[in-house]
């Protein structure tokens, strides 16, 4: 996030918590959003392609990448529905128009719920779009928003509502989007474990989607292996920006011989649905393995990593961090100092990022 825009987050946010909570309808839109765009399918250097996002509790901005990103997201977010299967794909219920030069606003159709995207101009958005209709028409898929542009249609509230898409049904219900909604807002901290490599996410079926897993393959920055994820870790439960998550089961083999991951799960400290489990996976993957192998693409990824300052990395191994309560929460203006140190860190990869080709 640039600091103009940290700063202006800092004054404005009220009560305890710098990263406001999306209300109801929000946490459902933003929900779709992540569970339609956690697979890319065109390895952006930022996890998912996002820059930055800005976080309010009745609206979203995400600024992407740029205009790599205009196949993807019209591809994953455009809503289409087969006639013959019932099948839905993109965001059922969403509605997206053009803003500005560079920007889409997403509108989940009868509430006030929007996402404010940037980063990809209007032309490759146009030019991209197009594209994407005929080859969607070609398919057989129509496009919701022809026949139905300000109201849901029959196939969206059939595929949403459908007891047999128990993991649709499940997202559409909105009792784990506080969950997905919670880690689009912190998209940044992804960035923290070291230089990203590739991020992926995605619901557990056997447990009709309650559960979501996030892996992500790092290269860390620190001498020590654990290091990258016990700061991810720290900083995504900390008391001001984070989830509050109780980490129920964890299995680090960073020193060991016997495993290629470590695995940590996590429930929510309130009685609320969801499951977060976290991967770090160390095996050498393909896409991992092509981006190793040039120079001009990991350097991009390089640049994008934020290290973070030394007083909010974990002082002890996150086995004996578990045991522990966590420290109390910064009030005032040190509250104000904390996220302005994690945004200025942020804001140098940012600045690094304009010089990318």
């Amino acid at each position: 996030m640039p600091l103009e825009l940290a700063n202006e987050a800092v004054r404005s946010s009220e009560g305890e918590f710098l990263i406001p909570e999306a209300n109801a309808d929000q946490r459902l839109l933003e929900q779709w959003v992540v569970r339609r765009i956690c697979w890319p399918s065109n390895s952006p250097i930022h996890p998912w392609g996002i820059k930055y996002v800005y976080p309010r509790p009745d609206g979203l901005s995400i600024a992407v990448e740029g205009d790599n990103m205009a196949s993807e997201l019209a591809n994953a977010l455009v809503p289409r529905y087969d006639p013959t299967t019932g099948d839905v794909y993109g965001v059922p219920g969403c509605r997206i128009t053009e803003t500005g030069r560079d920007g889409l606003v997403l509108h989940l159709l009868d509430t006030d719920a929007t996402i404010h995207i940037t980063g990809i101009h209007r032309k490759a958005w146009r030019s991209r779009l197009a594209e994407t209709d005929k080859e969607m028409c070609r398919a057989g898929l129509r496009l919701c928003s022809h026949e139905r542009p300000h109201e849901w249609t029959a196939a969206e509230l059939a595929y949403t509502g459908h007891p047999g898409h128990r993991a649709v049904h499940r997202c559409a219900d909105g009792s784990t989007a506080w969950l997905a909604s919670g880690l689009l807002r912190r998209i940044g901290l992804l960035r923290t474990m070291g230089i990203p490599l590739y991020t992926t996410a995605w619901t557990n079926p056997a447990d009709v989607g309650e559960q979501w897993i996030l892996e992500t393959q790092y290269q860390p920055l620190a001498t020590r292996a654990s290091s990258h994820h016990e700061t991810f870790l720290h900083l995504l439960n900390n008391e001001v920006w984070g989830l509050r998550l109780d980490w129920t089961d964890s299995h680090c083999s960073c020193e060991t011989e016997y495993s290629n991951q470590c695995t940590f799960n996590g429930r929510p400290q309130l009685e609320q649905a969801g499951e977060l489990q976290l991967r770090f996976p160390r095996r050498s993957a393909e896409r991992s393995a092509r981006l190793l192998a040039s120079p001009q693409a990991y350097d991009a990824h390089r640049r994008v990593a934020v290290r973070v300052p030394a007083r909010f990395s974990p002082r002890a191994r996150v086995s004996s961090a578990l045991r522990h309560a966590p420290e109390p929460a910064p009030r005032g203006p040190a509250r104000g100092q904390a996220f302005r140190a994690i945004t200025n860190a942020a804001n140098q990869a940012t600045t690094a990022d304009r010089a990318l080709p």
